[in-house]
């Protein structure tokens, strides 16, 4: 009886084009799951909800008309609400924008996640995942928290394995810095009141929409937004950061090890959600022609979610008229990370940098 025997270079050719498509297929489903929720987290830290007293939102007279011939303008004490949490965003969203609104950001989040699989992907395949006698302590890039180090049963010989592992996070760090416009675009596609049409040419609106005339003239202007790129940064260090930490008490003895984990993770929560927070305030923040923040994307033609002057699901610092608010800088842009940080906790208080802080015990913050 005859037998075949397929060509090696078919065989291989067949597996990889098997594996991308899986993967492919992977990346859709996994997208599906996640957007939601991600979209949500978004929205919940970017909610800009001043202090009683500290700062008023007012609108200025042409969008009180507006705001009247949609069906009466909105109370101002009404414009903000800081009662509800994670959830309770992820509740408005459907209430107001459906199933549009739970997957907005979803193409520029989709082509980030294949450009950092094309960066991060040479790396794994020259290098491939660390063997050691300590299977459960080796990261993944695509599914290790910063925190998974330290609840592993036992640490690898760190003199064998940490020159990999940072080489690892080395190629997600290039890549979190490389992709700082699509994350901008993002975050802003997911924050924003209009509807962003999915046909053809409908790529040069929704630039348009999102971006400043300035930055539309000079895109790479987008890794120069304030603070951002040096957030982006310190974030996509905790994680390598804390896995030296691991290593240096992996020395100490009997179960010290493992506790001295613990003021780690806290460690890592409170580095690491401000972080977020003040990230995803910076990318909503838009460059004018000068130093400042300003020049409002332009979205003529385009529909909102909600009436002007309805209920909306969230409030963005820059969008809103921020007037009477009492200190030296009331009001004024963020100029860069450590002023977000200080404006945030002076205009809404301390409890805004720890939004959504528990995430950061399970996965990527």
């Amino acid at each position: 009886m005859a037998t075949t025997t397929m060509n090696p270079v078919v065989d291989t050719l067949v597996l990889i084009l098997v594996s991308l498509v899986s993967g492919v297929l992977s990346m859709l489903i996994t997208l599906a799951i996640v957007m939601p929720f991600a979209g949500a987290l978004v929205r919940f830290r970017a909610n800009y909800t001043p202090k009683t007293g500290d700062v008023r939102l007012t609108r200025d007279e042409g969008e009180d008309e507006h705001a009247a011939s949609d069906g009466g303008a909105r109370d101002v004490d009404s414009v903000v609400d800081a009662t509800f949490g994670y959830f309770g965003m992820l509740a408005r969203v459907w209430k107001l924008e459906r199933w549009a609104g739970l997957y907005k950001g979803s193409v520029p989040t989709l082509i980030s996640t294949l450009i950092a699989f094309v960066v991060i992907l040479p790396v794994a395949l020259l290098f491939g995942r660390p063997r050691s006698p300590y299977p459960t302590e080796i990261p993944s890039p695509s599914s290790s928290t910063p925190f998974s180090h330290f609840l592993a049963e036992a640490a690898p010989p760190p003199h064998i394995l940490l020159p990999q592992i940072w080489l690892h996070y080395l190629a997600g760090i290039i890549a979190a810095l490389l992709l700082i416009p699509l994350q901008i675009l993002i975050n802003r596609a997911i924050t924003t009141p209009y509807i962003l049409p999915l046909r053809r040419g409908s790529t040069r609106t929704a630039l348009r929409t999102l971006l400043s005339p300035a930055e539309r003239a000079k895109p790479l202007r987008l890794y120069l937004t304030p603070g951002v790129a040096l957030g982006v940064l310190c974030e996509s260090l905790i994680a390598p950061v804390l896995v030296l930490l691991r290593a240096a008490t992996r020395a100490l003895p009997g179960g010290f090890h493992l506790a001295g984990a613990v003021p780690s993770v806290l460690l890592g929560v409170l580095l690491g959600t401000p972080l977020a927070v003040a990230v995803v305030r910076l990318t909503l923040q838009r460059r004018s022609e000068g130093e400042g923040a300003g020049g409002e994307g332009e979205a003529q033609g385009l529909q909102r979610y909600t009436p002007l002057g309805g209920e909306s699901v969230l409030e963005v610092r820059g969008d809103a008229a921020v007037t009477g608010l009492t200190g030296e800088n009331g009001g004024e842009a963020y100029t860069g990370l450590v002023d977000c940080l200080r404006k945030v906790v002076r205009e809404e208080g301390w409890g805004v940098l720890a939004r959504a802080w528990w995430l950061a015990l399970g996965g990527k913050s």
